[in-house]
């Protein structure tokens, strides 16, 4: 099977399982975020953070129910192709390029109200807002992926995940606990929530002199290399979810590794 032809295949099975249930989890966490945000809320301190924390947030529970099921569900007839000789990475690959379209879409619908300009942020700029957003998003639905691959042909089991994963992010983002520690390692340096709320306070200019907050570790710093060092890391938890999952299913395909019973 050509990749494109596995590619089209991967689109044809999301529209008819999921792509209703995922676009009705964008409306509702859009609806969440336009009535909890005001005008206003984007010139005080706390209410910027929280409405910018829970953009992150929503955008990591979007990405995370939009992968969840790719591999669970068809699980084993993931594992009889790959048998035939499709290859894990070539797999992953399909879906991933699926969640990046994915995520173009539902991200502007999670931005709605700043596209529309009902909401003004700052000195916003609304290109780089979608980014920021899609990002993080494709991100967690790497992941996911990866959750997804663990779960192997238990669709259940990945679904409890989600509120776990989910609680982790708002946790140990530190930004309402700071510096957690485990030892000597700080554990916010595994949630993408503390790299997405930096990019998204970065690139709305929230360290604006008129707009100057004590924010925690200097969030908010406008300039690329602050940007380009967030968007890297996310980029690598993207790139290594990726791989992993590919590497587990080759494992589980060439049975170094217990199949689920």
């Amino acid at each position: 099977m050509s990749f494109i032809r596995l590619c089209l295949r991967e689109g044809r099975l999301y529209r008819r399982n999921s792509l209703g249930f995922l676009l009705a989890i964008s409306v509702a966490c859009t609806l969440f975020l336009w009535l909890a945000a005001t005008p206003a809320t984007f010139t005080v301190y706390h209410d910027a953070l929280a409405i910018t924390f829970a953009i992150a947030c929503a955008a990591i529970l979007i990405g995370l129910n939009m992968s969840i099921n790719l591999i669970c569900r068809d699980f084993r007839m993931i594992l009889r192709e790959m048998r035939m000789g499709l290859s894990s990475f070539s797999l992953i690959a399909a879906k991933t390029v699926l969640v990046l379209i994915l995520c173009g879409p539902v991200s502007l619908i999670l931005i709605l109200p700043y596209i529309l300009g009902i909401f003004t942020i700052a000195d916003q700029n609304t290109a780089f807002l979608f980014a920021s957003v899609y990002c993080t998003m494709a991100t967690a639905a790497e992941i996911g992926l990866f959750v997804s691959s663990l779960a192997q042909d238990k669709p259940q089991r990945a679904a409890l995940m989600i509120p776990f994963i989910t609680i982790f992010q708002i946790v140990f983002s530190g930004f309402i606990f700071e510096r957690v520690q485990l030892g000597l390692f700080r554990l916010e340096r595994l949630t993408l929530s503390f790299y997405a709320i930096r990019v998204l306070g970065s690139g709305l200019r929230f360290d604006k002199e008129q707009m100057f907050w004590d924010t925690p570790y200097g969030a908010f710093i406008h300039s690329r290399e602050h940007v380009f060092a967030n968007l890297s890391t996310l980029a690598f938890f993207f790139a290594l979810a990726g791989v992993s999952s590919a590497l587990y299913l080759a494992l589980v395909d060439k049975g170094r590794l217990r199949q689920g019973r």
